[in-house]
């Protein structure tokens, strides 16, 4: 459209109007010197002198004309290179975008632009500042192997075309703002690498620790349990003359205490085998076997969140898998924590609930967590298990949990995690899917013959 070519035309005339005034004057002035003169000779001489000196002329006189025209654009130029040098101070991608986009929106004066953020291949729109387009140019971030993002401009309010000094200063722009997005993507890796080696030296830590408080719990109950047992032998050998009455509420309460020393006893061998660090050798693990430790652990979340309702439907006599029992423990233990919490936060008067069903489909094994809970944003399910990433407050998750699944699935038991949500409010889905082992396992003995 001609009114996007305003400068251009603006700058054509104006050095049009030159050329004609020179060479009006370099050609002019000798012809019209020899015709009042009859000097002709003289003139020939003169305007060959001058017609030598009438490109460097027009070329001083056009240049300054150009900068008195351009002196507006060379000023935003200008502020536009010296606001994008401090993008490094920017710790996010996001932010980068967002910041160049509204110097350049308002440096330029434009009436729309668009910010495209590339993530997993596609492109998702960040940003848009004033109108929905229409797009005249597109200045792309980062370099024809990698491109980082998108920026599309709109018009310019006052209706002129981007020149090529523009053109060059935005280029210019784009390259530093995809170097400072190289350096935050560097910069979060790093944090994440150092958030996940803090989490393992506190994970190495804390396993030693309760192992420790663990060997010392257990004595004590070990004591109470045979000091209890033995009461109880003492009242029914007969050598000591109690009521009959008094007698049998004794009995019934070195029971009960002899029943919950055992529960707790359970409860601490569990969270200590949970807490040994493991050879890393992988071995048959019968799943069913392993349930009875881990309802112990499991009861320990169970009772942080009473209003939730746990529903297990475990089938019976599943196939051995390849691993260990702690790393599959993990597993589970990870998602039904994230699904009991998800459940309480959304129905914090009551009603929800958490479903967990372990079955055999086709040769493997299939671990699967629902809940009722706040469900998962489109934009993260991408994510989800590929970096550290929490649906919960920044004060409540770091986001590790999940990750920590995919790793333990994908790269160490060789299966496969997926996750699934309709939106915020619709409760998750969770499936970890395990290869069998075709192995026959005795379970008496613990014997395995392998099948090749």
């Amino acid at each position: 459209m001609l009114r996007h070519r305003l400068m251009d035309i603006r700058l054509a005339v104006s050095n049009t109007a030159i050329f004609i005034a020179v060479y009006a004057f370099v050609l002019g002035v000798p012809f019209y010197f020899g015709y009042k003169y009859h000097q002709w000779e003289a003139s020939t001489w003169a305007m060959l002198v001058l017609a030598t000196m009438g490109p460097f002329i027009f070329g001083f006189l056009r240049r300054g004309a150009e900068e008195k025209i351009l002196e507006g654009q060379h000023r935003y130029q200008s502020t536009l290179l010296q606001a994008t040098k401090g993008l490094s101070r920017f710790k996010t991608t996001d932010g980068i975008l967002r910041a160049v986009a509204k110097i350049i929106y308002v440096s330029m004066g434009l009436k729309a632009l668009a910010v495209y953020l590339k993530e997993d291949g596609d492109f998702r729109l960040l940003e848009t500042l004033g109108q929905n387009g229409p797009w005249v140019r597109q200045i792309p971030v980062g370099d024809e192997e990698r491109i980082l993002a998108r920026l599309l401009l709109g018009e310019k309010t006052d209706d002129t075309a981007f020149s090529d000094a523009d053109i060059n200063v935005l280029n210019v722009i784009a390259v530093n703002t995809a170097l400072a997005m190289e350096n935050a993507m560097y910069m979060q890796k790093e944090a994440s690498r150092i958030q996940q080696e803090g989490a393992l030296a506190r994970r190495e830590s804390l396993d030693m620790l309760v192992g420790t408080m663990a060997h010392e719990i257990d004595n004590p109950l070990t004591f109470v349990m045979g000091e209890a047992d033995y009461l109880r032998e003492m009242l029914e050998s007969g050598r000591y003359e109690i009521p009959p009455q008094d007698k049998a509420l004794i009995t019934h309460s070195c029971g009960q205490i002899i029943s919950g020393a055992h529960r707790v006893s359970n409860i601490i061998r569990a969270v200590e085998q949970y807490s040994k660090e493991q050879s890393g050798d992988m071995e048959a693990v019968l799943i069913n076997q392993m349930l009875v430790p881990l309802g112990a652990l499991l009861l320990l979340h169970k009772k942080r969140y009473r209003q939730v309702e746990l529903v297990e439907d475990i089938q019976d006599d599943l196939p051995p898998v390849w691993g260990q029992v702690v790393l599959i423990e993990e597993v589970i233990l990870n998602l039904i924590k994230n699904a009991l919490h998800a459940a309480f936060k959304q129905n914090s008067d009551g009603g929800g609930k958490v479903a967990l069903r372990i079955f055999r489909q086709a040769d493997d094994v299939v671990i699967e967590v629902t809940d009722n809970g706040y469900g998962i944003q489109p934009v993260l399910l991408k994510q989800l298990f590929g970096v550290p990433t929490t649906t919960k407050g920044s004060a409540e998750g770091t986001g590790l949990g999940l990750y920590h699944v995919r790793r333990v699935v994908v790269d160490m038991l060789k299966g496969r995690v997926h996750a699934e949500s309709e939106g915020p409010g619709k409760g998750a889905r969770f499936a970890v899917t395990l290869p069998s082992y075709k192995a026959q396992v005795s379970k008496k003995t613990g014997t395995t013959s392998r099948m090749f």
